[in-house]
């Protein structure tokens, strides 16, 4: 389990690991390129032996990233990925299937303007995107999951509901057809 952790006095974020089989937690080393702390906002996920830390702000200046900064628990070291290519985002979607592969779906522009339909697709292993078909909808704080083979982009806002009215649908990446499909009232128990 991964936690993040606020130091005092200056409010530095971490990143924490719990080990349940030693029943103690330990803290990771700060990224090399952030050492005012954990972009903020960013999407922190599990890739096998790997932990990512994609995009966000800068901590101090407040910059939108693209970066990807990479642990591996086997080497307890940190390495930089390839940077999310395209226009900057946040509030993206994030999901991996948990072995090599990471999808990053959506969010919003650095202007925080325009939600995006865009897709991208993270290789761990030969550190390299690949740039998907655009979703159907735009959608900023979206939700991903991995489920029977499949990627789904769940809820989130378009630019013109901003915060006021999530989505309640879905999209479905099939991979053999390289096409998004809508799935309605994915959850009918969401007003």
């Amino acid at each position: 389990m991964v936690t993040l952790t606020i130091t005092k006095p200056h409010g530095v974020i971490t990143l924490s690991v719990y080990d349940p089989e030693k029943a103690c937690s330990y803290d990771l080393p700060p990224i090399p390129e952030m050492v005012d702390g954990l972009p903020m906002f960013s999407q922190i996920i599990e890739v096998g032996s790997d932990l990512m830390v994609i995009g966000g702000f800068d901590p101090v200046s407040w910059r939108v990233l693209d970066s990807v900064f990479i642990y591996n628990f086997k080497s307890m070291s940190w390495r930089r990925g390839a940077d999310m290519p395209g226009q900057q985002r946040l509030l993206f979607g994030c999901s991996s299937d948990s072995e090599k592969m990471v999808l990053v779906t959506g969010g919003h522009n650095d202007d925080k303007n325009v939600a995006l339909r865009s897709v991208l697709l993270y290789d761990v292993e030969k550190d390299k995107w690949i740039v998907l078909p655009n979703m159907v909808m735009e959608r900023y704080e979206c939700k991903c999951i991995l489920t029977e083979g499949n990627f789904h982009v769940i809820d989130g806002y378009t630019t013109c509901t901003r915060g006021h009215h999530f989505q309640q649908s879905a999209e479905l990446f099939d991979f053999a057809t390289s096409q998004w499909c809508i799935k309605d009232n994915f959850f009918p128990y969401i007003m």
